[in-house]
């Protein structure tokens, strides 16, 4: 077992696309909510349909199997999002890691933990308190 981190507090995660960091969003979550929860919570922000496999790599590399939590749906992993809580996790301030959505089009986002406090506030969380900049769409149309 992992030692919990931070119960009862609250992590503040400031989401970018790889591609364009000035489009972003600022997710905080509960200690005892999961990556399958910042997954939902990614995509409610920028308005995409949550209708692919993803992974979430703790070290920032795409691909790593050894950092990798994927979604709940994929086979062939050992670890999956819905049980990594992330008071569990031992993020530390600063702590970069990769966000991957949709193997086939392979939307890079880079997480960064921006927050740790050690009470949340009352509400319901994940919830986002920054958003920059217009989220692309989820599947541009081709130009003709």
């Amino acid at each position: 077992p992992v030692p919990f981190d931070n119960p009862g507090g609250i992590y503040t995660f400031k989401v970018m696309f790889k591609w364009a960091k000035r489009i972003s969003r600022t997710i905080e979550l509960k200690s005892e909510q999961t990556l399958e929860d910042l997954h939902h919570a990614i995509q409610h922000a920028i308005h995409w349909d949550s209708d692919h496999l993803y992974s979430f790599f703790m070290n920032g590399e795409d691909w790593d199997a050894r950092y990798a939590f994927a979604s709940p749906s994929e086979e062939d992993t050992s670890a999956w999002t819905d049980e990594a809580i992330i008071g569990e996790l031992g993020l530390t301030l600063k702590h970069k890691f990769l966000y991957l959505f949709d193997y086939g089009d392979g939307h890079e986002f880079e997480i960064q933990v921006v927050g740790i406090h050690p009470h949340a506030d009352s509400g319901k969380y994940p919830r986002v308190v920054d958003s920059q900049e217009k989220s692309p769409e989820q599947y541009p149309s081709s130009e003709e």
